[in-house]
């Protein structure tokens, strides 16, 4: 049963890549991660799950009108190769710290999906949990780009929640999605 702080959308947790994902390491994380994440947000399973082709994109994953697509250039290869532009990405000190990246990377973008669709006193209890982090000086394992905006904010601690290490400010985003 989907949270009654989310406004419910049958298409709410979906990922659309490309054929292009050839290493199945890669599809699997990519398949495991929507499903972790579905779960998390209170979806019994994820309405999509498929890698279509879609035009390639600069980045790993980009997040716009509704839709999260993967890059051709960033999950196209080897896992080896993800795991290593996303591991850079990570590294950067931009994102969150974990040790697994590629799932991270979806995790953050569904995060923002599941902004989206945050009720209005949701979003606005968001806003409250973001100004605390705003001003302290402990946010330890947050990347530089959680400060810049409360979706930015939420995403990176939903991504963080799930694929990093768990603080006061993740335990309360979660707490809004039960």
């Amino acid at each position: 049963m989907i949270s009654p702080n989310l406004q419910f959308n049958p298409n709410l947790v979906s990922v659309k890549g490309y054929k292009g994902v050839t290493d199945q390491r890669v599809a699997a994380e990519l398949q495991e991660a929507v499903k972790m994440y579905a779960k998390e947000i209170g979806l019994a399973e994820p309405t999509q799950i498929s890698l279509e082709t879609l035009p390639k994109g600069r980045r790993g994953v980009s997040y716009g009108n509704g839709t999260i697509a993967l890059s051709k250039n960033y999950f196209g290869g080897s896992y080896d190769k993800t795991m290593k532009g996303a591991t850079e990405l990570v590294k950067s000190g931009y994102s969150v710290e974990t040790s697994r990246p590629i799932m991270k990377t979806i995790h953050h973008e569904l995060g923002h999906r599941t902004y989206d669709y945050l009720s209005s006193s949701s979003k606005a209890k968001v806003g409250a949990i973001f100004s605390k982090f705003s001003s302290s000086k402990s946010t330890k394992g947050w990347g530089s780009g959680s400060r810049k905006n409360v979706e930015e904010f939420f995403a990176e601690g939903m991504a963080k929640s799930l694929t990093g290490k768990s603080d006061s400010y993740t335990k309360a985003l979660r707490k809004l999605l039960k």
